[in-house]
This record gives structure tokens, sequence and C-alpha cells, in this order.
């Protein structure tokens, strides 16, 4: 049913609103509806909606934020260029708190599952609930989200915020973001997306997965996942980063990974990413060299992939016992091992 009495839009529309709630297919999701050509946060105007009493499955979307967040308070970016920066309020049962956990992996895969059908086949989550989008042998980010939830005595909410990059050109944005330069599914398709029909194939593909059990979403999102069997970089507040590799979820969604050194561990809110391993240099060499070779490389290949350095020497030496600062290297693996516990990468 549609309820356009929670309708509040300015001057100047853009979001074709009825476009929208036309491709819905669902029951409550998306059916209240908020517009804004410009705010804060939709995040924002959520919390003062959920506390007036706004039903669930009630949206609101923004063409610009000039205040969005991301996760653990970043900064997101929000300028007007054709993307879609919404929140969506979902009324949780308080004696159903795993709901909130389902919550979190059915928006990321809902998502997902847009984005492949508007053709961005290679779309994937990377854990807990970034999109990204890979191309050739790289991942660009699409989209972020975040879930606040909101108690009270009688009542749980969880507002999702997500920020998902649309028809702007993120090119043109190299300017003002540091670090890897997000991509958009216009960069990818190199055609404008119908903004409406993404937003409603985003609500359909949440409300049929909130559907099922919180096994049946899981297994939906591992399916997307891109960090499983990979080695990855953990980092958590100000501590050291920890290397090792993903090696899949626990029952509650927890992205489990074995250290290098040996410990395995369920993460719950630590920053997880990719360990890349830059090709610097290439070796032709016989297996009879490599039998006898060691290379003193931690100093020089660190300068080396600085940019420091131009060269590395590579000296063939007589065995000898191996050393954390100069390994004896039995195979050419073995050097790109040893390089990838010394990155700190991505």
């Amino acid at each position: 049913m549609n309820n356009f009495s929670q309708y509040y839009i300015t001057s100047g529309i853009h979001f074709d609103a009825k476009r929208f709630q036309t491709a819905l297919k669902t029951k409550y999701i998306g059916r209240s509806f908020i517009y804004r050509e410009e705010t804060e946060s939709t995040m924002n105007i959520a919390q003062r909606e959920t506390h007036e009493g706004a039903a669930t499955g009630t949206l609101i979307l923004a063409e610009r934020q000039t205040s969005g967040r991301g996760r653990k308070g970043r900064e997101w970016v929000s300028e007007t260029g054709g993307n879609l920066y919404f929140t969506i309020v979902i009324r949780v049962n308080p004696q159903e708190p795993l709901h909130l956990l389902k919550l979190n992996f059915a928006l990321a895969a809902a998502i997902v599952q847009a984005c492949r059908d508007e053709g961005v086949q290679e779309t994937y989550i990377k854990w807990p609930n970034d999109v990204w989008v890979k191309t050739n042998d790289s991942y660009s980010k699409v989209c972020g989200m975040l879930i606040d939830s909101i108690q009270t005595q009688e009542d749980l909410s969880a507002n999702c915020g997500v920020g998902l990059n649309v028809n702007q050109d993120m090119t043109k944005m190299k300017e003002r973001i540091v670090g890897n330069i997000p991509t958009s599914l216009f960069n990818e398709l190199r055609s404008k997306v119908d903004r409406e029909q993404l937003l409603a194939k985003i609500c359909n593909a949440l409300e049929t997965l909130l559907g099922g059990s919180l096994e049946s979403v899981l297994e939906v999102y591992k399916g997307y996942d891109i960090l499983v069997g990979k080695q990855v970089t953990v980092t958590s507040g100000t501590n050291e980063p920890r290397f090792g590799k993903a090696k899949g979820y626990s029952k509650f969604g927890n992205l489990i990974v074995k250290f290098d050194d040996g410990e395995e561990k369920e993460l719950l809110a630590e920053e997880v990413s990719i360990r890349t391993v830059k090709t610097v240099c290439n070796f032709y060499v016989t297996s009879l060299f490599l039998q006898t070779m060691a290379v003193d490389i931690t100093k020089d290949f660190l300068q080396l992939t600085a940019g420091k350095k131009k060269t590395i020497e590579i000296t063939s030496k007589r065995k000898r016992r191996p050393t954390t600062e100069s390994p004896f290297i039995k195979s050419a693996t073995d050097i790109v091992s040893f390089y990838s516990q010394k990155q700190l990468t991505m």
C-alpha cells in the first residue's frame, strides 16, 4: 500500500518518486518515502523519524549530503551527481536481536544483486558490508553502508544508511580522495543507470532476503564474498597491523582469520584489507641456481618499492643458515612469500 502522507518533496525534483513506487514489489520497504534535494545526512532525518514513530520500511533519500558519514565516523563524500544516498528504517523485534545481524548481511547482498542485475557482474562484498567491483585484477569500492541501532524500553530499530555511486564519474574525484579511487556503475558500464529502477530493485531484494532465515541470508552473502582464501591485513584501533589468511565465516557471520603466528580468530569490528603482492622484478633462474642463492632484500626491496631505489643487487652465495633479514631462498615463491610478509598493503 502506498503511503503518500509520508512524502516530503522539495521543489526541483530529480528523482521520480512515482516511477520508483511503481517499480516496487514490496509490502513495506520504500512504501513510506521522504525526499530531500540536500540535507546534512539522511541518517539524521531517519533518527528523528524513528523517534516520531516512522513506519518500518520508511526510506529517506537525498540528492546531496553535506555531512554524510561512513563507518567509524568517517566522512562520506556525498556530492550531487546522480548517486543514491539513502537510509531505510527497519523496526526489529527486541526479542530477536539476531535480526540485526541478518539485516546487515541482507542489505549488502541486496545491493550486490541489484548491481549485477544492472549489468555490473563483477560486484562483490568485502566484510562486513562494503560493496566492491572487480576490474581486471583490482577492486574498487562502489558502495558503503552503516547500520545504527536505536533501542528504547519497548522498541528496537535499525537505521540502514547507504551511499551507492551510480551515475557520477568518479575519475573526476581523484584530487579529493586519498588512497584507492572508488568507482561507480556509470564508470563500469559507461552509460547512465535508471536510479528509480535500481533503488526499487534494492528494496525488492532486501525484503525478499529478510523473509528468510539468518542461515539462508549468510549463504547468499558468502556467495558474493571476496576475502575468503586471500591474504589479508587486519587492523584494530591503534594496534599494529596483523597479517593472515581469511578462512571463512562463523554461524553469526564473523570473519575467521588465521594469522601468520598461528592464532585463529573471529573478527568483530576490525578493519580488513586484501594484502596485495606487487611485482617489482622478474626472476628467470634455474632450479640449480635457486638452490644456492640467498638474497639480502629487506632494506633494498622496501626502498625499491618506495621508489627510492631503481635497482637491487642479487648475489649468488653458498647455502647458509636462514635468518630473518636475509633468508635462504629455495624457490621463486619464497621471494614472493618473504616480500608479502613485509608488505603492509592496500
